[in-house]
């Protein structure tokens, strides 16, 4: 009766059969557990969870007697983990499943175990830990043995999670390999079935297939029109795709009709705070917002967004949701605005605020999640807090490897015994980090809940922006969403937005910025296409340089185009918005796509036609082109504005306000003996062109840093590889020069040479000195993650004659992260330190990030490899406007080098922003 969807009938009948066994064995007897889980199933498929989990629990507390057998409690906890994960509580229910993993294993024939891989894989993949769901149901798959229902279960449940990463050729043969399957049988199990098909055909309509989706709906239509409960919710599932295909056909009638019937049965079905109902709402939502129902599709926008926004779904919502609800709230507000352009403004308001808050969801990234944390720590403060904050985050990594160790180790095919042992161990260290998690949080609510309710990272309302914005700044939001582009602009008297509505200009933007991106480095970004980075000497140049990179004059290739530049201005600055932020202090806070570029070098104008012709003095074109920051006194980019919410309510502690400086440079490395043992450069004014070459602060490597070892020293790098990088004897003049210019107001501490060291610099984090000071400056090669060996981004220090987990010649991403900074600014003069830790990674994801989460409120980081020389005048100029202008503000003083830098270029060489534009102004710019 299950198996053909009959639940009235099935339902009668077990709780029948659980009285008569309930009469016959007594209440606690293990004879009546499979009553038990077939009620609890019937409850679950019929979408009383609340039922299902309680029949469940008694049926687990049952199952636990040891007359009860092994494989009764793995079914019980298989059939409660399922229960657990339909109703959003995915921990839970991971927890539950590990247990049934580790009995399955011991369990005669390989079905219980296969079961209870796929239930850990559907788990991993509502989790978005698709690479872990992935290994899961594989191995799942391989042990189906001879058990038909299970092996057509399996394909389809694997082809979910293949479809979440748009894998969608794979995804579709083990769909159609489940539905033939199911279709062979004489009693398929129809719940399976209809919702294998009913994957099928969501797969097919987001190929763009809407025929072959019709149809396949159809089928499931009808195999839920053979006694499936009016309010089952595959029901919800199927109508809300049906309105989808009715919208797109404009057939809003019934698109709207199709969503407010399955809005009826999730509601009645599924929990109310169950992330698929968002679903339903935003496909009403969108049908009544084209019909000119402004209201009701606000309604249903709000609606969506409560569910989406609940704790249990955090992490699920992608960017496609937030693009939809934002723009139904933006089209809706222009729509009731046309409609009573007098009376209608306070709705028109809340609805763009809404939007704006929206966006930001859209445009949220890991690093600005990392600076409200950072930023609530420093606001509610106390060693206590600090304390538990940091062991939680080692108990989350430690928890984190176990359950990556636990995925392993069940889907690998390991000797049976080893296997079980080794599971066993990890499930109970998983059991005890949880308990321990459990205990923090608890204290983290009771004694802290300010910090608990800011380290969210959740977004910042439109009326404190402008609460927190001084008279002459202005707050940009753009964001890239499929098929539009949308900028939001706040300042103290209120806030615009501008929406470009055509998905060829969304499309091209990224291409633009990457473009640009690489053109302002000439290429010396590894992430660039053909990039030309030499990490070799070339022959004939002076035997001082370090760390070298050919600086020959400049080719048209080598041109950072204008016209591209002032292009992706126009789209991301339109007309509308310029009024308002002329000449003001900007803060962009862009989506991810966006976070790197280096928004300074946009171009407000058009340049001179042919301006790239050869008969063209390219140093004079650029030296005149309308830079954005010619334009502005400060551009300060923030990775979310609930960090600087933060960072603004947080004000420096008197530690901070003395600036006292700490100056990291010219680590005791070199090519060679003689390069390592050499005196430093001497501190003279750069020459006017060095058309020929300049050092590159990027590590010269010749073989990886971090060598493939085991033992004590897995994971370390090789000291000696470490000992051989080019020497940048020349940084010494940076942090000397800085030093001098701020030493006035704080005292400055120098670590150069044999000083330089990661041991040094751990040692004064422990005794808490570190701490007091309000400026870091390191002056040294970075390492980006992956590039040479290492798995994360890194500052090369001095070696020590052995590697050690103390010190081993790099200060690590993670092991910055885990200093105790109250830094109101670290100065990052080395190689690509906005880079990612990984290729695909978002900008400002290694280094910066870490940094952020140590403490510091705002970092100055490169956007590609820098020149040694360069960095040093532009740093030493920074702090020498600071110190001889001292009411203007960090990022006014970043505005100030670049423009001098550009002024006194007289090569095209130097007037290249390789040259004078890599560094971005990153967290709170000061007031």
């Amino acid at each position: 009766m299950i198996n053909r969807g009959e639940f009235d009938r099935a339902e009668t009948s077990a709780e029948r059969m659980l009285a008569v066994a309930e009469a016959t064995f007594g209440t606690d007897d293990p004879a009546i557990v499979p009553s038990l889980t077939t009620l609890g199933m019937i409850f679950q498929q019929t979408g009383r969870l609340a039922d299902a989990e309680r029949v469940l629990r008694r049926a687990l507390e049952i199952a636990r007697r040891p007359d009860a057998g092994e494989g009764t409690l793995a079914e019980v906890l298989n059939r409660l983990g399922n229960v657990l994960s339909d109703d959003g509580r995915l921990k839970e229910a991971e927890a539950t499943i590990r247990e049934a993993i580790e009995i399955g294993g011991r369990l005669q024939g390989p079905s219980m175990l296969a079961i209870s891989l796929n239930n850990l894989g559907h788990i991993l993949t509502a989790l978005r830990r698709f690479e872990e769901a992935d290994a899961v149901y594989r191995r799942a798959v391989d042990l189906v043995g001879d058990d038909a229902v299970v092996a057509a279960a399996m394909p389809a449940n694997l082809a979910v999670q293949l479809m979440g990463q748009k894998r969608y050729e794979e995804a579709e043969r083990l769909l159609l390999k489940s539905v033939a399957a199911w279709d062979a049988m004489k009693d398929p199990v129809v719940v399976a079935k209809a919702t294998a098909l009913l994957n099928l055909g969501r797969l097919y309509y987001e190929t763009g297939r809407r025929d072959e989706a019709s149809a396949t709906f159809a089928r499931v239509t009808g195999l839920l029109d053979q006694g499936f409960p009016a309010n089952h919710p595959l029901r919800a599932y199927l109508l809300q795709n049906l309105s989808q295909i009715a919208f797109d056909g404009f057939d809003l009638p019934e698109a709207e009709r199709r969503a407010r019937e399955a809005v009826a049965v999730a509601e009645e079905a599924l929990p109310p705070s169950k992330f698929e109902v968002a679903d339903q709402y935003e496909a009403l939502a969108q049908a009544t917002l084209l019909q000119g129902k402004w209201d009701e599709a606000i309604h249903a926008a709000r609606r969506a967004v409560e569910i989406l926004s609940a704790d249990v779904n955090k992490g699920k919502a992608d960017k496609d949701d937030w693009d939809l609800l934002s723009l139904v709230e933006i089209v809706a507000s222009e729509g009731i605005q046309a409609a009573d352009p007098v009376n209608a403004m306070t709705k028109v308001v809340e609805a763009r605020r809404s939007a704006f808050i929206n966006l930001q969801r859209h445009a949220a990234t890991d690093t600005g999640g990392v600076l409200a944390a950072a930023a609530a720590r420093a606001e509610v403060g106390g060693e206590e807090l600090a304390a538990l904050v940091r062991e939680k985050d080692g108990v989350l990594e430690k928890l984190r490897g176990v359950e990556a160790a636990f995925v392993s180790v069940s889907a690998g095919v390991s000797e049976p015994a080893s296997r079980q042992a080794s599971l066993r161990d990890l499930r109970s260290q998983s059991e005890r980090l949880r308990e321990r998690l459990d205990a923090i949080d608890a204290k983290l609510l009771a004694d802290f809940p300010r910090y608990v309710d800011l380290a969210g990272a959740q977004p910042v309302p439109a009326e404190r922006v402008i609460a927190m914005l001084a008279e002459d700044e202005i707050l940009l939001l753009p964001v890239i969403m499929e098929g539009s582009l949308m900028t939001f602009a706040y300042g103290r008297g209120g806030g615009l937005y501008a929406w470009g509505r055509s998905p060829a200009d969304a499309a091209e933007l990224p291409r633009l910025a990457a473009a640009l991106l690489c053109q302002a480095s000439r290429n010396m970004n590894p992430a660039c296409a053909g990039a030309t980075l030499d990490r070799g000497r070339e022959a004939g140049q002076p035997g001082e340089a370090r760390g070298v990179v050919a600086f020959k004059s400049s080719t048209a290739g080598d041109i950072y185009d204008l016209d591209a530049a002032h292009r992706a201005y126009s789209l991301m600055v339109p007309p509308n918005l310029r009024e308002l932020i002329a000449g003001k202090r900007l803060i962009i806070a862009p989506s991810p796509e966006l976070l790197g570029f280096p928004w300074h070098l946009l171009v407000t104008r058009p340049p001179a036609q042919g301006w790239a012709g050869g008969g063209n003095d390219l140093a004079a074109v650029y030296r005149n082109a309308a830079w954005l920051f010619r334009e502005h006194p400060s551009i300060t980019v923030v990775p979310g504005l609930a960090g600087l919410d933060g960072a603004r309510r947080s004000p420096p502690t008197a530690a901070t306000g003395a600036r006292r400086y700490l100056g990291v440079a010219d680590p005791e490395i070199g090519r060679t003996d003689a390069e390592r043992e050499a005196d430093p450069a001497p501190c003279r004014p750069s020459p006017s062109a060095p058309t020929l070459l300049a050092a590159a602060r990027s590590a010269a490597v010749v073989g990886p840093l971090f060598a493939d070892v085991s033992g004590e020293a897995a994971g370390l790098a090789d000291v000696a590889a470490v000992r051989r990088q080019p020497r940048l004897d020349d940084s010494r003049c940076e942090v000397e020069a800085t030093a001098a210019t701020v030493s006035a107001e704080g005292a400055a501490t120098l670590l150069l040479g044999a000083d330089a060291t990661e041991a040094r610099i751990k040692a004064m984090d422990a005794s808490g000195d570190l701490r007091t000071y309000g400026i870091l400056h390191f002056a040294t090669h970075g390492l980006v993650g992956g590039e040479f060996g290492q798995a994360e981004p890194g500052l090369l220090l001095t070696p020590p004659a052995s590697a050690s987990e103390s010190d081993d010649g790099v200060l690590t991403a993670r092991e910055i992260a885990a200093l105790d900074l109250d830094a109101e600014w670290v100065i990052l003069s080395a190689c690509n330190t906005a880079a990612g830790s990984r290729s695909d990674a978002e900008a400002l994801a290694g280094l910066a990030r870490s940094f952020f989460y140590a403490g510091a409120r705002s970092l100055l980081v490169s956007a590609w490899p820098v020149y040694s020389q360069a960095a040093t005048r532009f740093t030493t100029s920074v702090f020498a406007t600071l110190a001889a202008q001292p009411g203007i503000t960090r990022g006014e003083a970043v505005v100030v080098a670049m423009r001098q830098m550009l002024a006194e270029s007289t090569s095209p060489e130097t007037a290249h922003p390789a040259y004078w534009a890599p560094f971005l102004l990153v967290g709170d710019a000061g007031r």
